[in-house]
């Protein structure tokens, strides 16, 4: 139940992202047009985070500065720049993925842990049923062995009687 609830925080956290980087997507496809975009790629995540701090505080060190360049230069250096973009992209979508595959992973992790509990439950009532079936036996088992042993002396009279019917059988009848 604990690692259930941690799991749908997760699964939270995960879906929120994903929607963070799809609209940052859309922000930059609607307004690059073919140019490099004027937001960071890091835009929609959350400022605790300290890779996207440091990101932005070199921010200034990969813009490019296109003053005494030809137009053919820029656009290879936009194309250079909008490739790296579209690799970091693809990297980050690719992390995201994995991450995806892991939460998903820990659900069924903790879905399999919650199942094993109920067996461990299930066992111990059996153990703990038969444990008092076997109690219930063995006071079964020296009730029977005290009536057995009551009738020994009805047996002996029995039995006695059955010899003395037989010498007297083989006596007289001899």
């Amino acid at each position: 139940s604990g690692i259930n609830a941690e799991y749908g925080d997760f699964k939270e956290v995960l879906v929120s992202r994903t929607e963070s980087i799809k609209e940052q997507k859309q922000r930059r496809d609607q307004f690059s047009s073919g140019t490099i975009s004027s937001g960071y790629p890091g835009d929609g995540f959350p400022e605790e985070s300290l890779l996207l701090q440091s990101e932005r505080g070199s921010a200034t060190d990969t813009m490019l500065d296109f003053s005494g360049v030809d137009n053919q230069q820029a656009l290879s250096l936009v194309d250079n720049q909008d490739s790296y973009l579209q690799e970091r992209e693809r990297n980050i979508k690719t992390i995201y993925s994995k991450i995806e595959e892991l939460g998903q992973m820990m659900g069924r992790l903790s879905q399999m842990i919650a199942n094993q509990g109920e067996t461990i439950s299930l066992l111990d009532t059996n153990v703990t049923d038969i444990q008092m079936n076997v109690e219930a036996a063995h006071s079964e088992l020296l009730k029977y062995f005290q009536s057995i042993s009551s009738n020994r002396w009805l047996m002996f009279k029995v039995f006695g009687i059955l010899i003395v019917f037989f010498i007297i059988f083989v006596v007289f009848m001899a």
